[in-house]
């Protein structure tokens, strides 16, 4: 590097001006300082965009993010009364604003665009276009970006999104067949509608985005189609920090939607927070992680669950006036996103365990990075047997006792002794539900006729294969099917339904016996399926409908229905305050984890059933055999318990 800097140095007669302090750093002192920060080459534009922050407002207020911590650890940075400052105004001379520019410049392939568009006060005339553009977003991938990046990429993304939208709507004008027109265009308006994804939030292989949500009161639309005022007034004060005001608002946020959690989550996070300023301790912080994107209505329930949780422990006192802060997080259940959201939330040091992650896929990715830190992960609802790990619990039993029951009600109350399985061999929660269904029903003398994923295909299915399976199952004179989709997969099973009562209804016999897992979404089942899933069987966690804490949620949230994920959400925060209320007043990762090993909890710290971890083969599963699993069939639009002996 050819930067020629000046360095401040003291001595007895006065100050020194020291230049080309590169070439006369002997010892190696400030190139140290350098290397620490410029030597991770995926991170370097986020550190050096706080360094900037720094720098030009003179101290910031100190998230405690895992980036933070890198800049204290290269010596440029020091943490002082919460605030980040620059270490000494030695520092501050030699890493100065020349030097910021001169390494962004030296990171970026754009540096002269973005600088242009800086001058400009920010003018289109300098956003990236066509194939300049999507080299840059080649390059951006998997970097954490700076602020001013992230902006430049994502407003040149808007922009060319812009032009393919004037580029279509002239083709349609231009062209007379109007029936053609039509098709073509609603495939690329729907192409377009998904083209543009902030930097770091596209799927691979996919149109869809996954927003970059990580807040514990800064972002106010979580659930997008959610309205509230206060909500985004609260959060605006938030991130000012400002929380006497954000106080106020969320509590009107609370009072303006009753059923949705996050209000509740962030009025406590804002009371947590003003307890710190008030000389009670930092905040206890754990991070929930779920597929916000796309599964908003499981989310919601599993955020209910916590957020109850959250509030008890706060309105008690906290741990000797330390609050509980949850940061929500999102991963859209998509395991490639839920790596880049597992590897930020382990590099936030004060985060004390993970609520999540919500799909087995997703948890399956993400424990081994949470396992490099001895993070611990309570998942409410990652059933898949095929998870094991020594920092992973769940509060919930495994596909292999649900499988148990699936076999016993097939068995014993259907009195089939023979089946068809359809899976989806891209998840490993369906993997391992059919393998232990086949070994379960075996077991009991049945058999599994038909054992195929043409149903679940995700690249092939279609009507004309789910008919075909159906002729097939027909004719082998099979009455049940058990369909077994990943969550990804799980509308497809609506489609067998409908197309199977259809199939029955026309050649006048009786309808198909159909079981669904756990991974379906009742309330969508039972809205979108209609009469078509009438009958059809599933088992779930166990719902404790007297229960004290199941009595409050349903009353609380107003819902006509409490589903299970409610339950776990509640579960998996009360196993963390369990490890806390054992942990020293400075409580660690390793302490939550060590805790969380040997902790019990009786029925009523829990919504009704009580946690205690079970051990299979000398193996620690690590799942709540207190926590069994029901049978239900839907009758008249609803889920009605099955006794299965």
């Amino acid at each position: 590097m050819d930067t020629i800097l000046k360095i401040l140095t003291f001595n007895t007669s006065g100050t020194n001006i020291i230049e080309n302090w590169q070439a006369k750093d002997d010892p190696e002192h400030l190139r140290t300082i350098e290397r620490r920060i410029l030597i991770d080459e995926q991170m370097v534009g986020e550190l050096l965009d706080i360094y900037q922050k720094i720098y030009q407002q003179r101290e910031i207020v100190s998230q405690n993010t895992g980036e933070e911590g890198k800049l204290q650890l290269s010596g440029l940075v020091v943490k002082i009364n919460n605030y980040l400052q620059i270490y000494n105004p030695i520092y501050r001379e030699v890493f100065n604003q020349q030097w910021i520019d001169n390494q962004l410049a030296d990171l970026r392939p754009y540096s002269e665009s973005l600088n242009d568009w800086v001058k400009s006060d920010y003018s289109h005339k300098h956003l990236l276009k066509g194939k300049v553009l999507k080299e840059a977003t080649v390059w951006a991938k998997d970097k954490r970006l700076s602020s001013l990046d992230k902006r430049y990429l994502d407003d040149s993304q808007k922009l060319e999104y812009k032009r393919n939208i004037k580029n279509i709507f002239v083709v349609f004008a231009s062209v007379a067949t109007g029936v053609v027109v039509g098709l073509i265009v609603a495939f690329r308006w729907y192409q377009y509608k998904y083209a543009f994804c902030p930097i770091g939030e596209r799927i691979e292989g996919s149109d869809k985005c996954v927003r970059n949500i990580k807040t514990s009161g800064e972002q106010s639309k979580i659930f997008i189609d959610d309205i509230n005022f206060h909500l985004d007034k609260g959060s605006e004060y938030f991130k000012k920090g400002d929380y006497e005001n954000a106080k106020k608002f969320f509590y009107l946020a609370t009072e303006a939607n009753r059923n949705d959690p996050i209000p509740q989550i962030y009025l406590n996070n804002t009371k947590a927070r003003l307890e710190s300023q008030a000389g009670k301790g930092k905040p206890l912080k754990l991070a929930v992680v779920t597929g916000i994107d796309f599964y908003g209505s499981t989310s919601k329930e599993i955020f209910r669950g916590v957020a109850d949780s959250q509030d008890e422990f706060n309105k008690s006192g906290g741990k000797n006036g330390r609050l509980l802060e949850i940061v929500i997080a999102n991963d859209g259940n998509e395991p490639q996103i839920s790596k880049k959201v597992a590897e930020k939330l382990v590099n936030e040091s004060d985060i004390l365990g993970i609520i999540g992650h919500h799909a087995s896929e997703s948890s399956e990715v993400a424990i081994p990075i949470y396992r490099r830190k001895g993070l611990a992960i309570v998942s409410p609802s990652s059933s898949s047997s095929k998870l094991k790990d020594d920092v992973f619990f769940r509060v919930i039993q495994t596909t292999t006792e649900a499988a148990k029951l699936y076999a016993k009600y097939i068995k014993n109350t259907l009195h089939s002794d023979s089946i068809a399985i359809f899976y989806d061999q891209k998840s490993v929660y369906s993997q391992s539900l059919q393998e232990d269904f086949i070994k379960a029903f075996d077991d009991l003398g049945g058999k599994v006729d038909i054992n195929n994923t043409s149903v679940f295909d995700r690249e092939q299915t279609s009507l004309t294969d789910i008919d075909a399976e159906i002729d097939n199952i027909i004719s082998n004179q099979i009455k049940t099917v058990f369909l077994i989709p990943g969550v990804k997969t799980s509308s497809v099973l609506r489609a067998f339904a409908r197309a199977s009562q259809e199939k029955t209804k026309k050649l006048n016999i009786e309808n198909l016996n159909i079981i669904f897992p756990m991974s379906v979404f009742e309330q969508p089942t039972l809205d979108i399926g209609g009469d078509a899933v009438e009958g059809a069987s599933l088992s779930t966690p166990c719902v404790n409908k007297t229960s004290l804490y199941m009595k409050g949620a349903i009353k609380r949230w107003q819902q006509k229905n409490i589903y299970w994920r409610t339950m776990t959400g509640y579960d998996a925060t009360q196993a963390f305050i369990g490890a806390i209320n054992k942990s020293s007043n400075e409580a660690t990762r390793s302490e939550i984890l060590n805790n969380l090993k040997t902790l019990t909890l009786p029925v009523e710290k829990t919504s009704g059933y009580g946690l205690n971890w079970s051990k299979e083969d000398d193996y620690l599963y690590q799942s709540n055999i207190n926590s069994l699993y029901c049978m239900y069939k839907i009758e008249n639009g609803q889920f009605k318990e099955v006794l299965v002996k």
